[in-house]
């Protein structure tokens, strides 16, 4: 059986549901551990040569070692990386020179003393 629920008019609701839903706390990315993972599975594929791969386990170990943390650290870090990438992008087309344009001196006379 469902019941519907009993509408209660504002004046009656608690205080606290009257007041709008707190946005959640943004928690700040765990960009420092994804660096450490990364840097962590660098050096064990330089110092492990077993952890590089062979036929058995293939390329997933340094996949995972490696790439994976990279993966979601640009995942994580994908506005700062727009951003970055649209100001560069801005910077370099306002620095580039006009093309096909001379520069302009002073027009010499056509006919000249001296040659005549």
């Amino acid at each position: 059986m469902l019941i519907a629920p009993c509408p209660v008019s504002p004046a009656k609701r608690p205080a606290a549901l009257n007041r709008p839903a707190a946005r959640p706390a943004r928690t700040k990315p765990l960009t420092g551990s994804l660096l450490a993972w990364a840097a962590t599975g660098v050096g064990v594929l330089l110092l492990v040569p077993f952890a590089r791969g062979d036929r058995f386990f293939g390329a997933t170990l340094p996949f995972w070692l490696v790439v994976a943390p990279l993966v979601d650290l640009a995942w994580v870090e994908r506005r700062r990386i727009a951003r970055c990438v649209t100001e560069g992008w801005r910077a370099f087309a306002r620095a580039r020179p006009a093309r096909n344009v001379r520069s302009q001196r002073i027009a010499r006379r056509a006919c000249s003393v001296a040659r005549s």
